[in-house]
């Protein structure tokens, strides 16, 4: 008896493993897709591959084209058709460019790209100033509907910082001690600069800052410094942006900004260069920079533009969050579906459902530095990346849409004033058609050149303009001053006279003339002004008197911010030399712009000009 219960107990078990297998078998059967990560995924699709196009913001570019392709290998099912998304970069317009684009009928010629179906801008600052757009489109459509700030939803969020190099915020007390938007006015307007704190070799406090128009990080930090000025804690209103404290105090914090930009990724990228030399650290550089938290955890990573190409380095300076405690705000990445009049229902349907499977997602937003929907900080968010992941954050509310409507004004009515130079390429070359058939590049750079790009100057700005080419046999240098800097208001019938009467005739004398403004320019320096060359040049140097770039990039390396003159160079046409100019401009703490494609050279003379 005993053997037969030994027996069965042996039997018993490989009959309890066969049941145990067939439990989970039908389990798999049964519940197909559950797994912890959520609910069951979707039956394939076997329709028509329908894709959806979404205007999407740069910091999250990289990451939101990886899940549109995942989006679209999962073939989801809709209303029959086979789910599908592609992401375009807003990057070449800017948010603000995005909302002109998005309120009063698509403008394909601005992205080249036929109409999207969803925008996901960096906050929701945007809608609320597309839908003030959206009331003067009149009968033209528009895709943000009077209520997409409540349509929308947020996929992930990320607080406005001040990015200070690690030694400058420990000098001001970082992480102990709180720091606001008045520490530091009070440390710009202080004559002993960062004397006084300990350390005269850093200078002036510099102020990296974008322009409102086009960046949300300089929007909400135009923002958080007029609110700072009230004193006080309730919302912003349009009476606040008059009223002389909060202006006054406004003005002192945009008369440390060294220049304006697009994208804060320009100072990002200029500040990681900068510190990249043999004993350089790129203090000298800027002091602060107004970024999101997440572009403190990419510049540290060593990747300051937020691309993910190549084995990154990290700086040798890292930079660290400072979270005003005057006040800040949450940018909150909403998608929102656009509401277009003619819409295709299943497009629409398309972009919901993308919407879904984007919220799915959330783990993939906070790996690479947001925070999540609900603002709790993720993995990547920690004191040895430079954040204070719980450093409580005195959020104000987002303003009226009134109230941001007017914002602009108010910013350049009070924003630092400009010492701009142009200098434009009149070499030979500039004589050939900018495109097969079309006018030359010379017309098509005069155009540009005294056409709207230069309202985003101030009648106060000073303005000037310059040529160069090889020298005729009647002059002595390759230079020519044809306008003398002088305001805005009163040189510009001059200014556009001379550019009209431009002509092309010689050889490229790129390197001499450079180093002739920058002389120029420096003995008439005003501190009180962002002093900058805008420079148009459609080749390479082609002077046989002056070939040393080397010489020239150490020239403009060598004198501190406080002497320097800022080259922003636009490469104009497929002969210029983007790389050259690149060396240029990152050596006079600048940035280079390409217009090697010359029908964008409009487009892109307006963003040079936003740096003023």
């Amino acid at each position: 008896m005993a053997g037969d219960g030994l027996l069965l107990r042996r039997l018993r078990w490989p009959f309890i493993g066969l049941a145990v297998l067939g439990a989970v078998l039908l389990l798999a059967v049964l519940l197909p897709g559950l797994t912890p990560g959520g609910p069951p995924a979707p039956a394939q699709c076997a329709g028509e591959r329908v894709e959806i196009l979404v205007v999407v913001s740069p910091e999250k570019g990289d990451l939101m084209s990886e899940l549109a392709k995942e989006y679209g290998a999962a073939r989801r099912p809709v209303r029959d058709r086979c789910g599908a998304a592609r992401t375009v970069n807003s990057s070449a317009l800017g948010s603000g460019g995005s909302v002109d684009a998005m309120a009063c009928g698509w403008h394909a010629q601005q992205m080249g790209e036929a109409r999207p179906d969803a925008w996901t801008p960096a906050a929701t600052t945007w809608l609320k100033i597309a839908q003030q757009r959206h009331l003067r489109c009149q009968d033209k459509p528009t895709g943000v509907s009077l209520t997409a700030d409540r349509d929308a939803v947020s996929l992930a969020k990320t607080p406005l910082v001040v990015g200070m190099p690690e030694p400058m915020a420990k000098a001001l007390g970082w992480p102990e001690q709180p720091i606001g938007w008045r520490t530091l006015l009070e440390l710009a307007q202080n004559p002993e600069g960062w004397a006084k704190y300990g350390h005269p070799e850093w200078g002036a406090f510099r102020l990296g800052k974008t322009n409102p128009n086009l960046s949300t990080s300089g929007l909400h930090a135009t923002v958080a410094t007029f609110f700072a000025g009230t004193g006080r804690s309730d919302d912003l209103t349009e009476a606040d942006l008059a009223d002389a404290k909060a202006v006054n105090y406004v003005r002192g914090v945009e008369n440390s900004v060294v220049h304006y930009g697009e994208t804060t990724l320009t100072f990002l990228q200029n500040l990681y260069e900068a510190g990249r030399g043999r004993n350089e650290s790129g203090l000298d550089y800027i002091s602060a920079v107004t970024v999101e938290e997440k572009s403190i955890v990419d510049f540290n990573r060593g990747q300051p533009e937020g691309r993910s190409e190549g084995k990154p380095t990290p700086p040798k300076v890292p930079l660290v969050a400072v979270y005003p405690n005057d006040g800040t705000l949450m940018s909150d990445n909403p998608y929102l579906v656009l509401d277009w009049p003619d819409a295709d229902p299943v497009r629409k349907e398309i972009a919901k459902d993308f919407q879904a499977f984007l919220v799915s997602k959330q783990d993939r937003f906070t790996a690479i530095g947001f925070r999540d929907a609900e603002g709790k900080a993720g993995p990547e968010l920690r004191k040895e990346k430079g954040i204070l992941p719980d450093r409580e954050l005195k959020l104000i509310r987002t303003p009226s849409g009134p109230v941001l409507a007017k914002l602009p004004e108010a910013w350049r009515e009070h924003r630092k004033r400009a010492n701009v130079l142009m200098v434009i390429d009149v070499s030979g070359s500039m004589a050939e058609p900018a495109i097969p058939g079309g006018p030359t590049r010379l017309d098509a750079a005069k155009a540009a050149a005294s056409g709207a790009a230069l309202d985003n100057l101030a009648p106060d700005d000073r303005l000037g303009l310059w040529t160069f080419s090889s020298p005729s046999v009647s002059e002595s240098t390759p230079w020519r001053v044809l306008v003398e800097p002088g305001p805005v208001s009163s040189v510009l019938p001059r200014y556009r006279t001379q550019v009209d009467k431009l002509t092309a005739q010689g050889d490229t004398a790129l390197y001499a003339t450079i180093r002739q403004v920058q002389k120029e320019l420096r003995q008439n320096l005003d501190p009180k002004r962002i002093n900058a060359v805008v420079l148009l040049s459609d080749g390479a140097n082609r002077y046989p008197e002056d070939e040393n770039l080397e010489s020239l990039v150490a020239d403009l390396r060598q004198y501190s911010p406080e002497r320097s003159v800022r080259v922003f160079p636009i490469a104009y046409g497929q002969s210029s030399d983007l790389r050259v100019l690149e060396q240029i401009a990152r050596a006079s703490r600048a940035k280079a712009y390409d217009s090697q494609d010359p029908r964008s050279l409009e487009k892109v003379l307006a963003q040079v000009l936003s740096n003023f």
